[in-house]
């Protein structure tokens, strides 16, 4: 199963699966795994496995040079290597809450998070510097809220870094990511708003 995975095309956007079991883990079902230490370990498993196949697959398009013309290269498309973040950030969460003793895989994980995000961050910048320039119009109309992920992903590290450091990482970083993370939500929310107001189809539906 595992090579056969690895042999397909993973979109850009797969870090979501892992995204998603938040919602699962720490969410809706965050007691019932809390309290029964076999089923936390597995859960931990799962999570840690799920990344391991992205990660292997993400890797095996960087060493085919596939890695700028599927992940990269877009500057709309591009804004879903947030869930890279996100993915990894909830790895981390899930190893803090239900399996303490990985405590040194959390920390190389977030250390490791780290330079995805500032990755990320430079994607960022030179995404919305083709959609400022002048022959961005098109690329305007196709914004949608795909811009958004950059806040989960900033979010993201704010909750890991505080997990693996405590309050030496918010008192330090927290205040400066947050009014980043702010800052990028009133943006992308701009470019939202800027193409569906300029949209010749108004349909809810379509839209």
């Amino acid at each position: 199963m595992l090579s056969r995975i690895l042999n397909q095309q993973v979109p850009t956007s797969a870090g979501a699966i892992v995204m998603a079991t938040r919602i699962l883990l720490l969410g809706a079902l965050h007691k019932v795994v809390s309290h029964h230490k076999d089923l936390a370990i597995l859960s931990t498993i799962l999570v840690i496995f799920l990344l391991f196949i992205l990660f292997m697959a993400f890797g095996r398009d960087m060493i085919h040079g596939l890695m700028w013309e599927r992940h990269l290269r877009d500057p709309i498309s591009s804004f879903e290597v947030g869930t890279w973040v996100a993915a990894t950030s909830i790895s981390i969460l899930v190893m803090r809450n239900f399996a303490p003793f990985l405590k040194a895989v959390a920390f190389t994980q977030f250390l490791l998070n780290c330079l995805w995000t500032i990755g990320y961050i430079v994607i960022i910048i030179r995404n919305y510097a083709e959609l400022f320039k002048s022959t961005g119009a098109i690329l305007r109309g196709k914004v949608h809220g795909i811009f958004l992920l950059a806040c989960v992903a900033i979010q993201s590290m704010i909750a890991s870094g505080q997990s693996v450091l405590g309050r030496l990482f918010v008192n330090i970083y927290g205040t400066w990511l947050w009014w980043f993370e702010f800052f990028l939500y009133g943006l992308g929310l701009a470019f939202i708003l800027n193409r569906y107001i300029r949209s010749k189809s108004h349909n809810l539906t379509e839209n």
